[in-house]
Protein backbone atom coordinates (compact mmCIF):
# COMPACT_ATOMS: atom_id res chain seq x y z
CA UNK A 1 0.00 0.00 0.00
CA UNK A 2 2.82 2.66 0.71
CA UNK A 3 4.16 1.55 -2.66
CA UNK A 4 1.00 2.08 -4.20
CA UNK A 5 0.77 5.75 -2.52
CA UNK A 6 4.22 6.45 -3.66
CA UNK A 7 3.79 5.86 -6.73
CA UNK A 8 -0.08 7.68 -6.70
CA UNK A 9 1.91 10.76 -5.46
CA UNK A 10 4.52 10.48 -8.17
CA UNK A 11 2.15 10.50 -10.75
CA UNK A 12 0.07 13.43 -8.98
CA UNK A 13 3.18 15.74 -8.99
CA UNK A 14 4.49 14.76 -12.40
CA UNK A 15 1.19 15.97 -14.25
CA UNK A 16 2.13 19.04 -16.09
CA UNK A 17 -1.31 20.74 -15.46
CA UNK A 18 -2.37 22.43 -12.19
CA UNK A 19 -4.29 19.77 -10.10
CA UNK A 20 -5.47 20.75 -6.70
CA UNK A 21 -7.34 18.51 -3.93
CA UNK A 22 -9.62 20.25 -1.35
CA UNK A 23 -11.92 19.16 1.02
CA UNK A 24 -15.68 19.61 0.91
CA UNK A 25 -15.21 23.36 2.70
CA UNK A 26 -12.82 23.50 -0.74
CA UNK A 27 -9.61 23.88 1.40
CA UNK A 28 -6.33 23.12 0.07
CA UNK A 29 -5.55 19.68 1.26
CA UNK A 30 -2.90 18.74 -2.21
CA UNK A 31 -1.78 20.79 -4.69
CA UNK A 32 0.92 19.48 -7.10
CA UNK A 33 4.07 21.65 -8.33
CA UNK A 34 2.22 22.64 -12.03
CA UNK A 35 -0.74 24.32 -9.40
CA UNK A 36 1.86 26.10 -7.37
CA UNK A 37 3.54 27.56 -10.47
CA UNK A 38 0.33 28.69 -11.69
CA UNK A 39 -1.28 29.99 -8.75
CA UNK A 40 2.11 31.23 -6.59
CA UNK A 41 2.46 31.47 -3.00
CA UNK A 42 -1.55 32.02 -1.95
CA UNK A 43 -2.15 28.45 -2.61
CA UNK A 44 -1.35 27.31 0.77
CA UNK A 45 -2.44 24.23 2.94
CA UNK A 46 -5.84 24.67 4.26
CA UNK A 47 -6.35 28.12 2.46
CA UNK A 48 -9.91 28.38 0.81
CA UNK A 49 -9.80 27.57 -2.79
CA UNK A 50 -12.11 29.96 -4.08
CA UNK A 51 -9.78 32.68 -2.23
CA UNK A 52 -7.00 31.78 -5.01
CA UNK A 53 -8.55 31.32 -7.65
CA UNK A 54 -10.28 34.74 -8.97
CA UNK A 55 -11.80 34.13 -12.52
CA UNK A 56 -13.80 36.42 -14.73
CA UNK A 57 -14.84 35.88 -18.02
CA UNK A 58 -13.49 37.38 -21.36
CA UNK A 59 -14.13 37.06 -25.09
CA UNK A 60 -17.10 38.85 -24.36
CA UNK A 61 -18.92 36.23 -22.49
CA UNK A 62 -21.23 36.38 -20.15
CA UNK A 63 -20.39 37.10 -16.41
CA UNK A 64 -18.88 34.72 -14.74
CA UNK A 65 -20.94 33.16 -11.56
CA UNK A 66 -18.37 31.50 -9.30
CA UNK A 67 -20.99 30.21 -6.94
CA UNK A 68 -22.86 28.10 -9.30
CA UNK A 69 -19.04 26.71 -10.89
CA UNK A 70 -18.09 26.11 -7.14
CA UNK A 71 -21.69 24.64 -5.94
CA UNK A 72 -22.22 22.10 -8.42
CA UNK A 73 -22.87 18.34 -7.78
CA UNK A 74 -21.18 16.81 -10.80
CA UNK A 75 -18.25 17.63 -13.05
CA UNK A 76 -18.28 20.67 -14.39
CA UNK A 77 -16.04 22.66 -17.36
CA UNK A 78 -14.48 26.16 -16.97
CA UNK A 79 -16.39 28.06 -19.63
CA UNK A 80 -14.50 28.83 -22.73
CA UNK A 81 -12.61 32.17 -22.57
CA UNK A 82 -12.40 32.31 -19.09
CA UNK A 83 -9.14 34.13 -17.34
CA UNK A 84 -7.53 33.13 -13.87
CA UNK A 85 -6.16 36.76 -12.15
CA UNK A 86 -3.41 35.98 -10.33
CA UNK A 87 -0.62 38.06 -8.16
CA UNK A 88 1.51 37.89 -11.79
CA UNK A 89 -1.36 38.93 -13.97
CA UNK A 90 -4.12 37.29 -15.83
CA UNK A 91 -3.79 34.05 -17.66
CA UNK A 92 -6.23 32.63 -20.31
CA UNK A 93 -7.15 28.89 -18.85
CA UNK A 94 -9.52 25.89 -19.09
CA UNK A 95 -10.15 23.21 -16.13
CA UNK A 96 -12.95 21.89 -14.74
CA UNK A 97 -14.00 20.71 -11.20
CA UNK A 98 -15.03 17.94 -9.81
CA UNK A 99 -16.25 16.50 -7.06
CA UNK A 100 -14.54 13.47 -4.80
CA UNK A 101 -17.42 10.93 -3.55
CA UNK A 102 -17.33 9.64 0.00
CA UNK A 103 -19.35 7.57 2.23
CA UNK A 104 -22.32 9.45 2.66
CA UNK A 105 -21.21 12.79 1.84
CA UNK A 106 -19.07 14.76 -0.61
CA UNK A 107 -15.54 14.17 0.45
CA UNK A 108 -14.04 17.04 -1.39
CA UNK A 109 -13.25 18.61 -5.21
CA UNK A 110 -10.48 18.24 -7.31
CA UNK A 111 -9.92 21.32 -9.92
CA UNK A 112 -7.94 20.96 -13.19
CA UNK A 113 -6.13 23.86 -14.51
CA UNK A 114 -4.58 24.57 -17.89
CA UNK A 115 -2.81 27.91 -19.16
CA UNK A 116 -3.65 28.24 -22.79
CA UNK A 117 -1.94 31.55 -23.32
CA UNK A 118 1.01 29.83 -24.52
CA UNK A 119 -0.70 27.08 -26.42
CA UNK A 120 -2.74 30.22 -28.31
CA UNK A 121 0.58 31.84 -28.94
CA UNK A 122 2.06 28.96 -30.79
CA UNK A 123 -1.32 28.83 -32.69
CA UNK A 124 -1.18 32.53 -33.64
CA UNK A 125 2.30 32.13 -34.70
CA UNK A 126 1.35 28.85 -36.68
CA UNK A 127 -1.52 30.66 -38.53
CA UNK A 128 0.78 33.95 -39.09
CA UNK A 129 3.08 31.48 -40.35
CA UNK A 130 0.99 29.79 -42.68
CA UNK A 131 -0.47 33.25 -44.21
CA UNK A 132 3.13 34.10 -44.82
CA UNK A 133 3.58 30.82 -46.98
CA UNK A 134 0.24 31.62 -48.78
CA UNK A 135 1.54 35.37 -49.83
CA UNK A 136 5.08 34.05 -50.67
CA UNK A 137 3.31 31.04 -53.02
CA UNK A 138 1.20 33.60 -54.72
CA UNK A 139 3.55 36.30 -55.36
CA UNK A 140 5.83 33.50 -56.87
CA UNK A 141 3.01 32.02 -58.87
CA UNK A 142 2.49 35.85 -60.10
CA UNK A 143 6.48 36.39 -61.15
CA UNK A 144 6.08 32.97 -62.91
CA UNK A 145 2.93 34.19 -64.85
CA UNK A 146 4.59 37.27 -65.85
CA UNK A 147 7.91 35.79 -67.33
CA UNK A 148 5.44 33.47 -69.48
CA UNK A 149 3.11 35.78 -70.21
CA UNK A 150 5.96 37.87 -71.47
CA UNK A 151 7.41 34.52 -73.50
CA UNK A 152 4.00 33.95 -75.00
CA UNK A 153 3.98 37.71 -75.93
CA UNK A 154 7.21 37.21 -77.35
CA UNK A 155 5.80 34.00 -79.52
CA UNK A 156 2.79 36.65 -80.75
CA UNK A 157 5.14 39.02 -81.97
CA UNK A 158 7.67 37.10 -83.63
CA UNK A 159 4.21 35.72 -85.46
CA UNK A 160 3.27 39.37 -86.07
CA UNK A 161 6.18 40.59 -87.80
CA UNK A 162 6.95 37.53 -89.44
CA UNK A 163 4.88 39.19 -92.50
CA UNK A 164 6.42 42.66 -92.64
CA UNK A 165 10.12 41.08 -91.96
CA UNK A 166 9.05 38.72 -95.01
CA UNK A 167 7.95 42.02 -97.28
CA UNK A 168 11.23 44.04 -96.28
CA UNK A 169 13.60 41.16 -97.36
CA UNK A 170 11.51 41.02 -100.92
CA UNK A 171 11.06 44.31 -101.72
CA UNK A 172 14.80 45.10 -100.73
CA UNK A 173 15.84 42.49 -103.31
CA UNK A 174 13.38 43.59 -105.57
CA UNK A 175 15.37 47.20 -105.51
CA UNK A 176 19.00 45.88 -105.48
CA UNK A 177 17.69 43.88 -108.34
CA UNK A 178 16.28 46.98 -110.31
CA UNK A 179 19.90 49.08 -109.16
CA UNK A 180 22.05 46.39 -110.72
CA UNK A 181 20.03 47.43 -114.23
CA UNK A 182 21.41 49.31 -116.64
CA UNK A 183 18.33 50.79 -118.05
CA UNK A 184 16.74 50.98 -114.79
CA UNK A 185 13.15 52.55 -114.09
CA UNK A 186 13.40 54.66 -111.10
CA UNK A 187 9.90 54.70 -110.84
CA UNK A 188 10.01 51.14 -109.68
CA UNK A 189 13.40 51.28 -107.88
CA UNK A 190 11.64 54.13 -105.55
CA UNK A 191 8.05 51.86 -104.82
CA UNK A 192 10.19 49.65 -103.82
CA UNK A 193 12.01 51.10 -101.44
CA UNK A 194 8.81 53.24 -100.11
CA UNK A 195 7.81 49.39 -99.70
CA UNK A 196 10.34 48.88 -97.63
CA UNK A 197 10.28 52.04 -95.27
CA UNK A 198 6.40 51.01 -95.29
CA UNK A 199 6.95 47.60 -93.80
CA UNK A 200 9.61 48.70 -91.62
CA UNK A 201 7.46 51.36 -89.43
CA UNK A 202 4.67 47.86 -89.41
CA UNK A 203 7.35 46.37 -87.90
CA UNK A 204 7.75 49.08 -85.46
CA UNK A 205 4.60 49.60 -84.68
CA UNK A 206 4.60 46.26 -83.41
CA UNK A 207 8.14 46.44 -81.52
CA UNK A 208 6.86 49.33 -79.81
CA UNK A 209 4.64 47.21 -77.84
CA UNK A 210 6.95 45.07 -76.03
CA UNK A 211 9.93 46.22 -73.88
CA UNK A 212 11.63 43.28 -72.71
CA UNK A 213 11.80 39.89 -74.25
CA UNK A 214 12.31 36.92 -71.58
CA UNK A 215 12.32 33.32 -73.01
CA UNK A 216 10.84 30.75 -70.89
CA UNK A 217 12.40 27.88 -69.47
CA UNK A 218 12.00 24.59 -70.53
CA UNK A 219 9.35 22.99 -68.64
CA UNK A 220 10.87 20.42 -65.82
CA UNK A 221 8.25 17.91 -64.55
CA UNK A 222 8.21 15.57 -61.97
CA UNK A 223 5.70 12.89 -60.04
CA UNK A 224 2.53 15.21 -59.10
CA UNK A 225 -0.28 14.89 -57.21
CA UNK A 226 -3.17 16.56 -58.93
CA UNK A 227 -4.79 16.68 -55.51
CA UNK A 228 -2.40 18.74 -53.98
CA UNK A 229 -2.24 20.85 -56.29
CA UNK A 230 -6.09 21.64 -56.61
CA UNK A 231 -5.71 22.42 -52.45
CA UNK A 232 -3.12 24.80 -53.12
CA UNK A 233 -5.27 26.98 -56.04
CA UNK A 234 -8.23 26.44 -53.43
CA UNK A 235 -6.40 28.32 -50.81
CA UNK A 236 -5.16 30.69 -53.00
CA UNK A 237 -8.74 31.36 -54.46
CA UNK A 238 -10.80 31.70 -51.37
CA UNK A 239 -10.59 34.70 -50.50
CA UNK A 240 -11.39 35.87 -53.68
CA UNK A 241 -14.27 33.72 -54.74
CA UNK A 242 -15.78 35.09 -51.59
CA UNK A 243 -15.35 38.67 -52.31
CA UNK A 244 -16.73 38.06 -55.59
CA UNK A 245 -20.17 36.13 -53.76
CA UNK A 246 -18.92 32.84 -55.85
CA UNK A 247 -19.24 29.53 -54.15
CA UNK A 248 -16.14 27.66 -55.27
CA UNK A 249 -16.64 24.02 -54.77
CA UNK A 250 -13.44 21.79 -55.04
CA UNK A 251 -14.21 17.94 -55.38
CA UNK A 252 -10.75 16.15 -55.39
CA UNK A 253 -9.75 12.61 -56.65
CA UNK A 254 -10.50 9.70 -53.95
CA UNK A 255 -7.59 8.63 -54.77
CA UNK A 256 -3.76 10.35 -55.39
CA UNK A 257 -3.58 11.08 -58.96
CA UNK A 258 0.07 11.23 -59.79
CA UNK A 259 1.34 13.25 -63.03
CA UNK A 260 4.34 13.96 -64.70
CA UNK A 261 4.33 17.87 -65.01
CA UNK A 262 5.81 20.63 -63.48
CA UNK A 263 4.46 21.79 -60.17
CA UNK A 264 4.00 25.52 -60.64
CA UNK A 265 3.24 25.50 -64.53
CA UNK A 266 -0.02 23.18 -63.57
CA UNK A 267 -0.97 25.01 -60.82
CA UNK A 268 -0.33 28.08 -62.78
CA UNK A 269 -3.32 26.91 -65.53
CA UNK A 270 -5.45 25.77 -62.66
CA UNK A 271 -5.19 29.09 -60.88
CA UNK A 272 -5.93 31.13 -64.14
CA UNK A 273 -8.75 28.81 -65.13
CA UNK A 274 -10.61 29.15 -61.91
CA UNK A 275 -10.05 32.84 -61.27
CA UNK A 276 -11.47 33.45 -65.13
CA UNK A 277 -14.44 31.08 -64.09
CA UNK A 278 -14.76 33.13 -61.07
CA UNK A 279 -14.89 36.13 -63.08
CA UNK A 280 -17.52 35.02 -64.94
CA UNK A 281 -19.76 33.29 -62.46
CA UNK A 282 -19.83 36.86 -60.57
CA UNK A 283 -23.34 37.96 -60.36
CA UNK A 284 -24.87 35.12 -62.05
CA UNK A 285 -27.86 33.38 -60.39
CA UNK A 286 -26.31 30.91 -57.68
CA UNK A 287 -22.86 31.82 -59.06
CA UNK A 288 -20.61 28.68 -58.94
CA UNK A 289 -17.52 27.08 -59.67
CA UNK A 290 -16.72 23.53 -59.57
CA UNK A 291 -13.76 22.07 -59.58
CA UNK A 292 -13.57 18.60 -60.23
CA UNK A 293 -10.91 15.93 -60.58
CA UNK A 294 -10.99 11.87 -61.48
CA UNK A 295 -9.15 9.14 -63.32
CA UNK A 296 -10.63 8.86 -67.05
CA UNK A 297 -8.52 5.71 -68.14
CA UNK A 298 -4.61 6.56 -68.58
CA UNK A 299 -5.59 10.04 -67.83
CA UNK A 300 -5.90 12.46 -65.36
CA UNK A 301 -9.28 15.20 -66.16
CA UNK A 302 -9.58 18.25 -64.37
CA UNK A 303 -12.71 20.05 -65.28
CA UNK A 304 -13.47 23.62 -64.09
CA UNK A 305 -17.13 24.42 -64.26
CA UNK A 306 -18.81 27.98 -64.01
CA UNK A 307 -22.53 29.17 -63.86
CA UNK A 308 -21.66 32.49 -65.47
CA UNK A 309 -22.81 33.39 -69.36
CA UNK A 310 -20.46 30.88 -71.20
CA UNK A 311 -18.25 31.56 -74.42
CA UNK A 312 -19.94 33.66 -77.55
CA UNK A 313 -19.43 31.82 -80.27
CA UNK A 314 -16.57 34.41 -81.83
CA UNK A 315 -14.65 33.74 -78.75
CA UNK A 316 -15.20 30.34 -78.74
CA UNK A 317 -13.73 29.54 -82.58
CA UNK A 318 -10.63 31.97 -81.39
CA UNK A 319 -10.82 30.77 -77.63
CA UNK A 320 -6.87 29.77 -77.49
CA UNK A 321 -5.58 32.76 -79.83
CA UNK A 322 -3.03 34.79 -78.23
CA UNK A 323 -4.54 38.20 -78.01
CA UNK A 324 -8.14 36.79 -77.53
CA UNK A 325 -9.62 38.58 -74.80
CA UNK A 326 -13.15 39.95 -73.98
CA UNK A 327 -11.80 41.75 -70.56
CA UNK A 328 -11.42 45.32 -70.50
CA UNK A 329 -7.62 45.78 -70.91
CA UNK A 330 -6.56 42.30 -71.03
CA UNK A 331 -4.07 40.83 -72.99
CA UNK A 332 -6.00 38.20 -74.61
CA UNK A 333 -2.61 35.13 -74.09
CA UNK A 334 -3.78 33.71 -70.68
CA UNK A 335 -5.51 30.73 -71.85
CA UNK A 336 -2.99 30.65 -74.99
CA UNK A 337 -0.46 30.66 -72.43
CA UNK A 338 -2.02 27.83 -70.73
CA UNK A 339 -2.56 25.82 -73.42
CA UNK A 340 0.88 26.00 -74.17
CA UNK A 341 2.10 24.77 -70.85
CA UNK A 342 -0.33 21.88 -70.81
CA UNK A 343 1.21 21.16 -74.55
CA UNK A 344 4.45 21.33 -72.84
CA UNK A 345 3.53 18.71 -70.34
CA UNK A 346 2.25 16.11 -72.32
CA UNK A 347 -1.43 17.29 -71.61
CA UNK A 348 -4.02 19.18 -73.24
CA UNK A 349 -6.89 22.07 -72.30
CA UNK A 350 -10.15 22.35 -73.75
CA UNK A 351 -12.97 24.39 -73.36
CA UNK A 352 -16.57 24.07 -74.46
CA UNK A 353 -19.87 25.35 -73.31
CA UNK A 354 -21.65 23.12 -70.63
CA UNK A 355 -25.17 20.82 -71.71
CA UNK A 356 -26.52 22.59 -68.39
CA UNK A 357 -25.15 26.41 -69.10
CA UNK A 358 -21.70 28.23 -68.34
CA UNK A 359 -18.15 27.20 -69.36
CA UNK A 360 -16.40 24.14 -68.57
CA UNK A 361 -12.84 23.84 -69.07
CA UNK A 362 -10.78 20.59 -69.05
CA UNK A 363 -7.62 19.50 -68.60
CA UNK A 364 -6.00 16.27 -69.37
CA UNK A 365 -2.57 14.74 -68.40
CA UNK A 366 -1.06 11.23 -68.71
CA UNK A 367 -1.04 9.67 -65.58
CA UNK A 368 2.42 8.51 -64.09
CA UNK A 369 3.58 5.23 -65.19
CA UNK A 370 3.86 3.13 -62.22
CA UNK A 371 6.97 1.54 -62.06
CA UNK A 372 6.75 -2.61 -60.38
CA UNK A 373 8.90 -4.40 -58.41
CA UNK A 374 11.36 -6.62 -60.81
CA UNK A 375 10.84 -10.08 -60.96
Amino acid sequence: MQAERARAEGAFHAVGEALIVTDGAHRVRLANPAARSLLGAALTEGRDLREVTQFRATLDRAPFDPSAFWGQPEAAALPEGVTLVTPGGARLVEGALAPVLGPGAGAGWVLVLRDVGPLRARVVAALEEGERRVRDHAETLAHVTRLSTLGEMSAGLAHELNQPLTAIVSHGQAALRLLGDPERDEARVRRSVEATVTQAKRAASVIVHLRTLVRRAPTQTRPVDVNQVLDNVSALMAHEAEQADVDLLTRSSPRPLTVPADPVHLEQVLLNLVRNAVEAARGSPGAGVEVVARREGLHARIEVRDTGPGLADPVRERLFTPFTTTKAGGLGLGLSLSQTLMQGMGGDLRGENAPAGGAVFTVTLPLAVEVGPRA
